[in-house]
C-alpha cells in the first residue's frame, strides 16, 4: 500500500544523502500539479508533513493525502 504513494516511499528509502522531504515536496506539488489538483499548503506545510512521514509520527497513507489536500 506505501508504495501506491510514491512520496511516502521517497521520504523513507533514503535516495540521496540529503534532500529526501525536499524532494518529495517538489514530487508531490508536480504531482498535484500535472494532476490539477489545487495546492492550498505553503512549501513550509508540505516540508513539515515530510518531516512527520520521516519521523515516523504519521505513517497511514490515508492520513498522508488528506493532509496534504485538507
Amino acid at each position: 500500500m506505501r508504495e501506491k504513494i510514491p512520496e511516502h516511499a521517497l521520504i523513507l528509502n533514503h535516495m540521496f544523502v540529503d534532500g529526501n522531504k525536499r524532494t518529495a515536496v517538489e514530487m508531490i506539488k508536480s504531482f498535484m500539479n500535472k494532476a490539477e489538483i489545487p495546492i492550498n499548503k505553503k512549501d513550509t506545510d508540505l516540508m513539515n508533513i515530510a518531516t512527520q512521514v520521516a519521523i515516523n509520527q504519521i505513517s497511514d497513507i490515508t492520513i498522508i493525502a488528506n493532509k496534504i489536500i485538507e
